[in-house]
Order: C-alpha cells, then structure tokens, then sequence
C-alpha cells in the first residue's frame, strides 16, 4: 500500500480505515501535497502566460525588469498559497 487510498488511489483499490484527509494526519499530509502540486502548476502555466505577454509589450527587457517580474509573481503566489490553503 503506498498511502492510505483516500487522496491518491491505490493500486488495488484499497483503503485504510483511518477516516480520511478530515481525521488523518497522513491523509491531511496527502491533500496538502496535492493541492501545492496543482497551484504550482497552474501558476507556473500564469508564468509562462505573462512572460509570453511581457515578450509581446517589451521584446527586450532587461535582466533587471525580468527579476522584478519574477520576484512579483513568486510574492503573489506565495500570498495565494496562504490564502487557498484546504
């Protein structure tokens, strides 16, 4: 059994009986990765979205303009992240 089976399936199927993300602490755990997992994905796809914008509006920017911007996003995302927490 790789995990309890209520956040990620097992393989075969199964479940412990510890009463879920609610109740588990390993479960909890689970949800958590998870749930970081998908927001990292989904903001680095926002990214990649601004940057190709950033590309379009000012071709060359500089290295100091390209820092700030990642330095905004990653702020942002970090204040999202505590915002969304399950």
């Amino acid at each position: 059994m790789s995990g309890h089976g209520h956040v990620k399936p097992n393989p075969d199927g199964s479940k412990a009986r510890c009463g879920g993300p609610s109740l588990c602490a390993v479960c909890a755990q689970e949800r958590s990765e998870a749930h970081d997992a998908a927001l990292d994905a989904e903001w680095n796809a926002a990214i990649e979205a601004a940057a190709e914008q950033m590309d379009a509006v000012m071709p060359y920017p500089s290295a100091m303009d390209r820092l700030q911007a990642a330095a905004y996003l990653k702020r942002r995302l970090l204040a999202l992240k505590r915002e969304v927490k399950p």
